[in-house]
């Protein structure tokens, strides 16, 4: 005798199935908010002290790149790390030259946020930002 469609045992999910991948499913989401949301306050110092240091670093390549002088403002790195605040040596605000032969002027930025700090130096001969964080 024939069986039927209805009378087969693949009738779906079982309960306990259903809970397994409700389980899992919770899990992944827990530990994908908390990689992306959790220590946002340190990302954020961090993202700040990154985009400080791409924009001296496309500052130094337009320098070379163009072949005449390229000066940044204490002004313009805040505008670019909006979540940070910047001191310049001494506090004077005198803006970061970069040279079209690959020097600058040298100094160091301040910056501050989130209750952290950091030291980023722009080294005189190689036009180069370096940190004491990552």
């Amino acid at each position: 005798m024939p069986i039927s469609p209805t009378q087969t045992d693949e009738a779906g999910l079982t309960l306990l199935e259903l809970l397994v991948v409700l389980t899992v499913l919770a899990l992944v989401s827990s530990l994908l908010a908390y990689r992306y949301g959790g220590a946002g306050g340190q990302r954020s110092f961090e993202r700040g002290v990154a985009a400080v240091r791409q924009l001296l670093e496309t500052a130094h390549a337009e320098a070379v790149l163009r072949g005449r002088l390229r000066r940044v403002s204490v002004r313009e790195i805040e505008a670019a790390a909006p979540e940070l605040r910047v001191a310049g040596d001494g506090g004077d605000g005198r803006p970061i030259t970069f040279l079209p032969d690959g020097t600058a002027s040298g100094g160091a930025l301040l910056l501050f946020g989130e209750g952290r700090s950091t030291r980023l130096e722009i080294d005189w001969l190689t036009g180069r930002p370096t940190s004491d964080a990552p």
